[in-house]
């Protein structure tokens, strides 16, 4: 299907639509069911640049793109947080519910609340690689509030780990930035 609209005359934006629409839409059913590795992620991001640059010598790496538009970019998804976003929401909801396999699994390896420093992860065996995920994550992250939609609870899930990864890697200063300093970039607000 990306093959068809390559083909197409699109802006940048509605390329950027485009791959959220439709490139990420069959990931998106994937990734609740299954972990996603760091080679899928790298595979996905290609094709996400080939897509979205067609070949032009003059690229923007996706960093870039992910920003925020008040930051200079073009609000991109990270497909890394994303589909770790929609793992880790589908394990909770299959967890809470009585009976299911997900919550036997997280009853009987004490995984049912996050804890500071998930010390249970060692005592998971290697074959469920995503109850260890799912224990490493929730340490992290807030259990969802009692008037909180689930959208907004996806939304913020998404913005914590999306800003851990950050974190751990922070963006590099836009380019632009560096080669004029004297000039004010960002926009202040009075």
């Amino acid at each position: 299907m990306a093959r068809e609209v390559y083909g197409r005359d699109l802006c940048l934006s509605q390329r950027i639509q485009y791959v959220h629409a439709y490139l990420l839409a069959n990931v998106r059913h994937i990734v609740q069911i299954f972990p996603v590795s760091k080679e899928q992620v790298r595979q996905l991001a290609m094709s996400i640049v080939w897509f979205i640059w067609k070949g032009t010598i003059f690229r923007v790496p996706l960093s870039t793109l992910q920003r925020r538009r008040e930051e200079g970019g073009r609000e991109l998804l990270d497909v890394e947080a994303k589909c770790r976003t929609l793992f880790l929401t589908k394990m909770r909801d299959q967890g809470a519910k009585e009976g299911t396999l997900t919550a036997g699994w997280l009853q009987r390896w004490n995984l049912r609340k996050p804890e500071g420093n998930p010390p249970n992860i060692l005592r998971t065996p290697r074959t469920f690689e995503y109850l260890r995920i799912h224990a490493l994550e929730w340490a992290y992250l807030e259990p969802r509030r009692l008037e909180e939609t689930l959208r907004h609870f996806k939304r913020r899930v998404y913005g914590t780990l999306r800003s851990m990864a950050t974190r751990a890697t922070p963006p590099r200063e836009l380019r632009v930035t560096q080669i004029q300093p004297g000039i004010q970039w960002v926009k202040r607000v009075e």
